[in-house]
This record gives C-alpha cells, sequence and structure tokens, in this order.
C-alpha cells in the first residue's frame, strides 16, 4: 500500500497509534506533512476562496440590483386607474329625478 494507505492493519504496530489518524492531521502526526506546509497550505486555499467568496457576493448584490431596478422600471411605465378612466367615454347624461326625494 501507499504511505497514505488508510485501511492497513498493521500500520498502527509500526508506526505508533497516530498512524490510525487520517486527514492531514494524521500527516502531521505521521511526520510526512510538516507543520509548516499545512499552515502553508491553509493559507494558500483561504487566499484561492477569499477571492471566489467576494465574487460570489458581487454576484449576489447585483442580482438584487437588477431586482430592485425591474420594480422602479415596472412602477414607472404603469399607469394609474385614474388615467385608465379618463380614457374612457363619458357616461350618459342621467334625468334629474321627479318628485320628493326621501332618506
Amino acid at each position: 500500500m501507499g504511505p497514505l494507505a488508510i485501511h492497513d492493519p498493521d500500520r498502527v504496530q509500526r508506526h505508533g497509534p497516530g498512524a490510525h489518524s487520517t486527514g492531514t492531521a494524521g500527516s502531521v502526526i505521521r511526520q510526512q506533512l510538516t507543520v509548516g506546509t499545512l499552515v502553508a497550505f491553509a493559507a494558500l486555499l483561504t487566499m484561492l476562496y477569499r477571492p471566489l467568496m467576494q465574487l460570489a457576493t458581487m454576484y449576489v448584490t447585483s442580482q438584487g440590483a437588477v431586482a430592485v431596478f425591474e420594480r422602479i422600471f415596472d412602477t414607472w411605465t404603469f399607469t394609474p386607474n385614474v388615467a385608465r378612466q379618463a380614457q374612457r367615454p363619458a357616461p350618459a347624461a342621467v334625468a334629474r329625478p321627479r318628485g320628493p326625494l326621501s332618506t
């Protein structure tokens, strides 16, 4: 098996209890990876993911701005009911009531 094999039953006997650990912490314990290399790798990942997260945040913000502008333009192009009623023809004249009115 390779140096990073996980399921090797004799590994614990050959390399001690730290050899049972997996992942990067296990590699540091087994002295296959130095602490400095691990810190450098974590810093590299941070330098890689931070700009990607900033781009994703900018995309979400821009999509929210597009939605707001769509609402604004819908409001500008909206014709209120009063203007629509002014375009209707006037109703026919109503004759004056005859006789007394009571409430």
